[in-house]
C-alpha cells in the first residue's frame, strides 16, 4: 500500500451484502476478488483499486459471471488475462483491460470446458495457465493464449493439459483437446516462476510434504514446430541447427512467435511426457511458502513446540527460514553436461553478496557426496565439471579454500587433484594481491607440508601484508576520484584509510595467530617480525634479509621436528 494503511470499507451495509467465494488476486495495482451477493446468492468479479477504499461508489469494475448458476472455485492472473475457474468445469478467460487511465473492465475471451478431465470441481485446488512456449509462464498475445497449457492440482496430482485448437477456434463454439500429462504426485500446493532469469524461462515448483520438485524450462514441441529430439540428452551432445533449418524453423512458426537468431538452447524439455523425469527434487526441513526466483532463495517456515511442566499449555513458535537453491540448479545442470548453460545461469546471480557462499556449497556437496561414493576420477564424477564452472568467476580463489577449511583433511587429496596444487593457488593470491585468501592458504600449506617448506611464504605473506601500509598511490586516485565526484575529502579519505588499516590488522592478525599456533614461546612470531621492524632503522641488502628469513625456516623447521 503506497499510504500504509489499510482500506476499509466507510459504509458497513456495503461491506454486508457479500462475501468473498473463490479467491482474491493482485493484477499490478488492482485488487480482483471472486464475490457472491449476500442476499441473492450471485456471483460476481469485482475490481477494487488499493488506493481507495472498497466501498460500491470506488469500485473500478464488476461483471457477473458468464454462468448465472455457477459458482466461482479459484482465480489465477497469467500476465493481462484473469483465468476464473467455476463449479460448471468451465475455465473462463477474461482480458483485463484498461480503456483509460482510471477504468478498467473485463472482456471475455475463451471458455475452455474440462468435462471428461475433471471429475469432481470440489477437488480442484489450483489451476494456472502456462504459455506452450515457455517464456516465464505468462500469457502476452492471443496466440499464445490459444495455445496455452494448464496446469491443475486435482486430488494432490499436479496435472498438465497441453491443448490442441483447431485453425477455426470459436469462442462461442469451443472444439479443444487436450494431451494430460501427470507432473508430480501427492503434490500439496505449486508456484509458476513469472520471471526469466537468466536462461531460466519458465519454471514449475511442485510442494510434496518432504521438499520441492522443481520443473524447469518446460516447452510445448509444437508451440515451436520442431521436433521432439531436442529434448535435454544426458548420453548425446546436442548438435546446433543449420542456417537452412532455421529459416524453415522461423517461417512455420511466424504466426505464434519470433525465435531467437541462435539455435535452441540445450536445457529445455520439449517432450512433455519426460518433465517428471527430468525434474529436480530438493529436499527441505522446513515448509516453503514463497520463492523469491530473482534472489535464488525458497522462504519458508519451521515450528517449533515446548512443553514446559510449570505450565498447562505447550509454547507453539513460528520461525521463518531460507533456504538457496542456487546449489542444487547448477549441480543440475553440470552432471548433465550442461556446462555453458550453468555458467550462464550462474552469471544471473553473480551481484548477490551470497553468491560465493553457494558457490561453496555447491563444491562442498559435489566433494563430499563424490567422496562416499568413492566415484574420484571415474566417468560419474562431475567434480571436475565444477570445478571449471568455478574458473568463470572471481570467487575460485576463495571457494575452493573456505571448502577446504570446512572439510576433512582426508578429502583434501581428491580436491586438490582437481583444483591444483595449493601451493599454485597460494601463488596466485600472492600475485593478486588478495592476501586474505592468501593467508587462508597458508593453514592448508602448513597441514600439508613440513615447516620448513611454508616458513618463507609466511614471511612473504606477513611482509606484503605490512607494505600495504604504503598507499601512497591509493590516496592519489582517491584525491582525483573526490575532485571528480565533488565528495568532502576529509570524510571520505578517512573511511577509505579507516577500511585499509582495518584490511592490514584483521590479515596480520591471522598471520600472527598462525604463528604463535606452531610456536607456543613466541620465539618464531618474534624472529619473523624482526625482520619487518628492521626495515625501520634503513634498507636491508638482499643477503642480510636471506639469512634473517633463513634463521626464521630453522626455527620452524626446528618445531616440526
Amino acid at each position: 500500500m503506497s499510504s500504509g494503511r489499510w482500506k476499509l470499507f466507510g459504509n458497513q451495509q456495503h461491506e454486508r451484502e457479500f462475501v468473498v467465494r473463490g479467491g482474491m488476486a493482485w493484477y499490478k495495482h488492482v485488487l480482483i476478488a471472486a464475490c457472491q451477493d449476500v442476499s441473492t446468492k450471485s456471483q460476481e468479479i469485482r475490481l477494487y483499486s488499493r488506493e481507495t477504499n472498497l466501498d460500491n461508489m470506488y469500485m473500478l469494475y464488476s461483471t457477473s459471471l458468464h454462468n448465472s448458476q455457477s459458482t466461482t472455485l479459484h482465480l489465477a492472473i497469467s500476465g493481462s488475462y484473469l483465468t476464473v475457474y467455476c463449479s460448471d468445469n468451465v475455465i473462463y478467460v477474461y482480458l483485463i483491460e484498461r480503456p483509460t487511465l482510471d477504468t478498467y473492465k473485463l472482456e471475455l475471451l475463451r471458455e475452455i470446458s474440462l468435462v471428461g478431465i475433471v471429475n469432481q470441481t470440489g477437488r480442484v485446488r489450483g489451476m494456472s495457465m502456462l504459455n506452450a512456449t515457455g517464456i516465464a509462464g505468462r500469457l502476452s498475445t492471443l496466440d499464445e493464449l490459444l495455445v496455452a497449457n494448464i496446469v491443475l492440482l486435482v486430488d494432490g496430482k499436479l496435472v498438465l493439459l497441453r491443448s490442441h485448437v483447431s485453425d477455426d477456434y470459436n469462442p462461442e463454439m469451443p472444439d479443444t483437446h487436450f494431451d494430460l500429462y501427470i507432473l508430480a504426485d501427492m503434490v500439496e500446493c505449486y508456484w509458476i516462476g513469472n520471471k526469466v532469469v537468466g536462461n531460466l524461462e519458465s519454471s514449475i515448483w511442485a510442494v510434496d510434504g518432504q521438499g520441492i520438485k522443481i520443473f524447469t524450462n518446460l516447452f510445448d514441441a509444437d508451440a515451436f514446430n520442431v521436433d521432439s529430439t531436442f529434448i535435454i540428452e544426458e548420453d548425446s551432445a546436442i548438435e546446433p541447427l543449420s542456417s537452412s533449418d532455421m529459416d524453415r524453423l522461423r517461417s512455420e512458426t511466424s504466426s505464434l512467435m519470433s525465435l531467437p537468431t541462435s539455435p535452441p538452447p540445450r536445457w529445455k524439455v520439449l517432450d512433455l511426457s519426460m518433465a517428471s523425469e527430468y525434474a529436480l527434487h530438493v529436499r527441505l526441513d522446513f515448509y516453503p511458502l514463497s520463492i523469491m526466483l530473482d534472489k535464488g532463495i525458497i522462504m519458508g517456515v519451521e515450528q517449533s513446540i515446548s512443553i514446559r511442566t510449570s505450565l498447562d499449555f505447550a509454547i507453539f513458535k513460528i520461525h521463518t527460514k531460507t533456504h538457496l537453491f542456487l546449489h542444487h540448479l547448477l549441480t543440475y545442470l553440470l552432471s548433465r553436461g550442461l556446462d555453458q548453460e550453468a555458467v550462464t545461469f550462474g552469471r544471473a546471480y553473480e551481484k548477490f553478496v551470497y553468491f560465493g557462499h553457494a558457490l561453496e556449497i555447491l563444491l562442498h556437496r559435489v566433494l563430499e557426496d563424490e567422496a562416499d561414493r568413492a566415484l574420484g576420477t571415474s566417468e560419474g564424477a562431475i567434480l571436475p565439471s565444477v570445478v571449471k564452472f568455478l574458473d568463470h568467476f572471481s570467487h575460485a580463489l576463495d571457494v575452493i579454500v573456505g571448502c577446504a577449511r570446512k572439510t576433512e583433511v582426508a578429502l583434501w587429496e581428491y580436491l586438490f587433484s582437481i583444483v591444483g596444487n595449493p601451493k599454485d593457488l597460494f601463488e596466485m593470491c600472492m600475485a593478486e594481491d588478495r592476501l586474505k585468501t592468501a593467508t587462508s592458504y597458508l593453514i592448508i600449506l602448513h597441514t600439508l607440508q613440513p615447516l620448513a617448506v611454508g616458513g618463507k611464504d609466511t614471511v612473504r605473506l606477513l611482509q606484503k601484508a605490512l607494505d600495504a601500509e604504503n598507499f601512497e598511490v591509493t590516496l592519489h586516485t582517491t584525491r582525483l576520484h573526490v575532485i571528480k565526484r565533488n565528495f568532502t575529502p576529509s570524510n571520505y579519505l578517512l573511511t577509505i584509510i579507516f577500511d585499509t588499516f582495518l584490511l592490514i590488522n584483521q590479515l596480520c592478525k591471522e598471520l600472527v595467530r598462525f604463528l604463535n599456533s606452531i610456536d607456543s614461546t613466541g620465539q618464531t612470531l618474534q624472529d619473523a617480525v624482526a625482520i619487518i621492524q628492521a626495515r625501520e632503522n634503513g634498507p636491508l641488502s638482499p643477503t642480510k634479509t636471506d639469512a634473517q628469513m633463513e634463521r626464521v625456516v630453522e626455527r620452524m623447521a626446528t618445531l616440526g621436528v
